[in-house]
């Protein structure tokens, strides 16, 4: 997966044709569109994956970029994980020799398309209502009662993501009450200079 920075999407291509090259088979998101990191990792769990790689720089500033790697549980790597990992890495290229050869598939080669929100909304989504974690009644009574909402997608995935789940979970009633604000992908991520909600 990866997000809406500059270059996340090449990067992710070009991770994707190294690991299919290498002998593994990789999932990405239909349309090669960008995805949240909790849908990534909730999918290597559902699909039984060995593990994913996000590129994302989380809630760093847009002109940052990085790698984040989940175990085959979805959960993001200890230390102990990303050792192994990169001792990994370092025998893909010519047997660990360290020559440089490396092998890359051609384009799409051991690559399955999926629809990520759709597996997202199906096997965490539903669940969560089914277990009584998201109560639809409540949500409903506010947005009757005048309640208003806002959702910043910063420009990043969140956005998009947060409007396919509001029409999964009430068609288009949601929009009268629901507004989400810098939706559209944006790379610069709208030019806040530090998307972190937390207090530094």
């Amino acid at each position: 997966g990866f997000d809406t920075r500059y270059f996340s999407k090449e990067i992710g291509e070009m991770i994707t044709r190294v690991l299919a090259g290498n002998g593994f088979w990789v999932f990405r998101n239909k349309d090669n569109r960008p995805s949240p990191t909790p849908v990534n990792s909730l999918l290597t769990y559902v699909l039984d994956c060995a593990g994913s790689l996000n590129v994302t720089a989380s809630h760093n500033p847009a002109d940052q970029n990085g790698v984040k790697p989940n175990n085959e549980k979805g959960h993001l790597d200890s230390d102990d994980d990303l050792e192994a990992f990169l001792n990994f890495v370092e025998k893909l290229y010519s047997d660990g020799k360290g020559s440089g050869k490396i092998l890359i598939a051609p384009s799409g080669e051991n690559v399955k398309e999926i629809d990520f929100s759709e597996f997202y909304l199906k096997d965490f989504i539903d669940p969560m209502i089914k277990d009584g974690f998201i109560d639809l009644a409540h949500i409903c009574s506010a947005m009757d009662k005048g309640w208003g909402f806002v959702i910043d997608g910063i420009g990043g995935t969140g956005g998009v993501m947060m409007e396919e789940i509001l029409n999964h979970l009430f068609d288009d009633s949601w929009r009268k009450s629901v507004h989400i604000i810098n939706k559209e992908y944006d790379p610069k991520m709208r030019g806040i200079p530090k998307p972190d909600p937390t207090i530094p």
